[in-house]
């Protein structure tokens, strides 16, 4: 295990990116009054087509019976018009009720397969825009354009537990973690993780945990954020973090916040960087405002666990892997 040197520390000045504008976190309210799928929902989308059915039929009927006019009696369109107006109202849509039940029906059969198809394509596709438990992503700093990383290197100072820093290498392997529920709470594969919920982050090179306590960081004196835990990825509340996001799950294309449980500090990064072993690396820190652009963070490469990849009658505790 290598030490990261209290006096070896290469402090440099970045700003964050301030071309990303700063992203708000409201909680959504808005609730659907009809859902798709519902009678009501149904029964709304058959008076809609029968309205359009109505409409249609209601324009083309008497265009047709003026086309047929004119072959019949050999007359222009004036003429045939004319007849048909001094006919009166009636006559003109009198034997419309066939043709506008037929395609009634032929409309409300053709919307009603759109929408069987329609539904499960689109669900799949939104199911694709969220973070899952089990999945195994990269986290990137909206401001610092930095993945969270970790490493086998240990502070020098504060706490001593493994460190963990930004990096803006998007091909490495140690900036992997791995969506994990609270300790003692179950988190099913595949299953979203919504906002407000608790999480684990496990680092996938050495199994430990997103963790934070009341040390100091080495470079900015924030409060310092480490890797703890056992080789089983098990630490202590330590390791617990909200998620906050605006709606109801977080979704992988938006940016959102992590939130310490135990000492209530936002997740950040900041302007300063590290000297050897790991020259470059920026410090990740905690900090107690939210108002900062680079306390937010957005999923960005991984593999990503949906609940069409695996069976949920497997989801039992004597299947290993089923819950983390």
């Amino acid at each position: 295990m290598t030490h990261l040197p209290a006096n070896n520390l290469n402090i440099q000045e970045n700003e964050p990116d301030s071309g990303k504008k700063h992203l708000g976190f409201t909680q959504n309210t808005e609730s659907r009054l009809v859902s798709e799928g519902s009678a009501l929902y149904d029964c709304r989308e058959f008076i809609c087509g029968w309205g359009a059915a109505f409409i249609n039929i209601s324009i083309t009927f008497p265009i047709n019976k003026i086309i047929f006019r004119q072959m019949l009696h050999g007359v222009g369109v004036g003429s045939a018009a004319g007849q048909l107006s001094s006919e009166g109202f009636h006559y003109l849509y009198r034997g419309i009720l066939p043709p506008l039940c037929q395609k009634t029906l032929s409309l409300s059969i053709m919307f009603g397969v759109y929408e069987e198809c329609r539904r499960p394509l689109e669900n799949a596709g939104r199911s694709n825009k969220y973070v899952t438990c089990g999945s195994v992503l990269k986290l990137m700093n909206v401001g610092y354009k930095v993945r969270l990383h970790s490493h086998d290197v240990k502070y020098g100072t504060g706490s001593g537990q493994q460190s963990v820093t930004g990096t803006d290498v998007q091909e490495d392997v140690n900036s992997h973690w791995v969506i994990k529920g609270e300790t003692g709470k179950h988190c099913v594969r595949g299953e979203r993780v919504k906002c407000g919920d608790i999480i684990r982050l496990q680092h996938l090179a050495t199994s430990k945990n997103l963790h934070s306590h009341l040390f100091s960081s080495p470079l900015s004196s924030n409060q310092e954020i480490s890797a703890y835990g056992d080789d089983q990825g098990e630490g202590d509340t330590g390791d617990h973090w909200m998620v906050i996001c605006d709606g109801d799950c977080w979704e992988r294309d938006e940016g959102i916040m992590l939130k310490h449980v135990d000492t209530e500090v936002y997740l950040s990064a900041t302007s300063r960087t590290y000297g050897r072993p790991i020259n470059g690396q920026s410090e990740i820190v905690g900090i107690n405002s939210p108002g900062a652009n680079h306390v937010h963070w957005q999923a960005m490469e991984g593999l990503f666990i949906h609940p069409s990849d695996f069976n949920p009658k497997q989801q039992m505790h004597h299947e290993p892997h089923t819950e983390l």
